[in-house]
């Protein structure tokens, strides 16, 4: 299965349901499965961003819904969530013809010039430890239990 992979918290507000659309600087002509993976590296500025937009909001009961309670808690270095990866569009379409929430935009850069993946039929996983690459990489899904 392709996969990419995204900062955190980015990556698992996907898992959590908060993010459906990933934007990036660059577009794709695949469409299908994709696996999200969290970058095993922190940053100070993804502490901000929980820490302003996250911590204490609305937002964090989507996160405990999947095991988060706080930024600690975030799994980094892992697969965390299943999708399909169903369209990719021009940022500038969004808004008019894709109309984003106030979660989404903050979840998003669409500025101009780069692209939206729409994802859909989010799978959250207990996260999977993986290493990650740049661009789309292939992670070998275990296998289903019966």
């Amino acid at each position: 299965m392709k996969a990419i992979s995204l900062w955190q918290p980015w990556a698992s507000a996907i898992a959590a349901g908060l993010k459906q659309v990933e934007t990036r600087g660059w577009s794709t002509s695949y469409r299908g499965p994709l696996a999200i993976h969290a970058a095993k590296h922190r940053t100070l500025d993804e502490e901000i961003f929980w820490g302003l937009n996250i911590e204490n909001t609305g937002l964090m009961d989507s996160f405990k819904s999947i095991g988060v309670s706080s930024f600690d808690e975030l799994p980094f270095g892992a697969i965390v969530c299943t999708c399909v990866l169903e369209h990719c569009a021009h940022s500038e379409s969004f808004g008019s013809t894709w109309a984003l929430s106030e979660t989404e935009e903050l979840f998003g850069n669409y500025s101009c010039g780069r692209f939206g993946w729409i994802l859909r039929d989010v799978v959250p996983i207990t996260p999977v430890q993986f290493k990650g690459r740049q661009g789309f990489f292939e992670w070998d899904a275990p296998a289903q239990k019966p």
